[in-house]
């Protein structure tokens, strides 16, 4: 009876965590520049890559964190010399975080809300060479909400599968 409940009560807060996040929105603060944790990773958000042809030269965009500063998201140089959007922690967080297209552009999720912020309209202007997007959520609940909903949905061979996790 007691593991019932525990579970329910865990239910309870993954879900209030989740509300949380899309009646508060899952937008704080920026970063400071010279935020450590991406420092030397890549060039000034919003540059153009060096020694492109014009074809391939990509305007970065700016990184995305979590509410520990965790980088999600940031731009850096592929072994092709191209830009390409780097997830240090792979999936995690994918449906929140969202998706680009082969030209930069945002597609869904916080990359396709947030596009003109992430992505400023002119590369050379400094004044939108401004901190990463922070995030409210938490890493660590993410990765283990996630990792219940898969075991939830392998459980119960269902299709798909969604949860809600709110701090109140």
């Amino acid at each position: 009876m007691t593991k019932r409940i525990f579970i329910r009560i865990l239910y309870l807060f993954i879900s209030l965590f989740i509300c949380g996040l899309v009646f508060t929105g899952c937008f704080g603060e920026r970063v400071r520049e010279g935020d450590k944790s991406e420092a030397g990773l890549r060039p000034a958000p919003g540059s153009l890559v060096p020694n492109s042809t014009f074809a391939n030269r990509l305007r970065l965009r700016r990184s995305i964190a979590d509410r520990s500063r965790s980088i999600l998201a940031l731009s850096r140089t592929g072994k092709d010399g191209l830009t390409e959007r780097y997830h240090p922690y792979g999936d995690l967080a994918m449906p929140v975080l969202g998706y680009l297209d082969g030209y930069g552009r945002g597609l869904d999720g916080i990359e396709y809300a947030y596009d003109r912020i992430l992505l400023p309209a002119d590369a050379t202007d400094k004044k939108n060479h401004q901190e990463p997007l922070i995030l409210s959520i938490d890493r660590r609940i993410q990765a283990l909400s996630e990792k219940n909903l898969r075991w939830q949905i392998d459980r119960l061979k269902a299709k798909q599968g969604s949860q809600i996790i709110m701090d109140v």
